[in-house]
């Protein structure tokens, strides 16, 4: 993959969202991801180190760390003045987390795309007293520049 300087596209999971990578030499990549959920947005940051699999050209496998931070809504919570008909409202909080990836990657020899399938395990507390994680598969689809 260090032939490629640039990419972006979309990943498909539990965040789904738009995401770009920079290729910084030596299988080495930098990945940033926008993405959206059922509670909120999250930004993520990523370091990751790209593998080639030897008996499959065009195939690598990659892993990473980085973190992210999320700002979120949660379920609706009803006014404590009158719980059964008082209005519901959104609470808001600001998630801050660790976040690991690996996957595989493939891309055709001939398209400036790539392919992948990965698990991007996170951890994350919350400004609202939560701690939660997920381990975060998706699949996703880059054009490279």
């Amino acid at each position: 993959m260090s032939k490629t300087y640039m990419a972006a596209g979309l990943r498909f999971g539990v965040t789904s969202g738009a995401t770009v990578k920079g290729f910084i030499g030596n299988g080495q990549a930098i990945e940033g991801i926008l993405g959206v959920w059922r509670h909120g947005i999250t930004t993520t940051a990523l370091y990751e180190k790209y593998i080639p699999l030897v008996e499959r050209p065009g195939f690598h496998w990659f892993y990473g760390v980085g973190g992210h931070l999320a700002f979120e809504t949660s379920n609706p919570v009803f006014e404590r003045s009158n719980p059964v008909f008082g209005r519901p409202y959104y609470g808001r909080s600001v998630g801050l987390g660790v976040d690991g990836i690996i996957g595989i990657e493939y891309k055709p020899r001939t398209l400036p795309i790539a392919f992948s399938m990965d698990a991007k395990p996170f951890m994350e507390i919350n400004t609202s007293g939560g701690f939660w994680g997920s381990l975060d598969p998706a699949v996703g689809v880059k054009v490279i520049f």
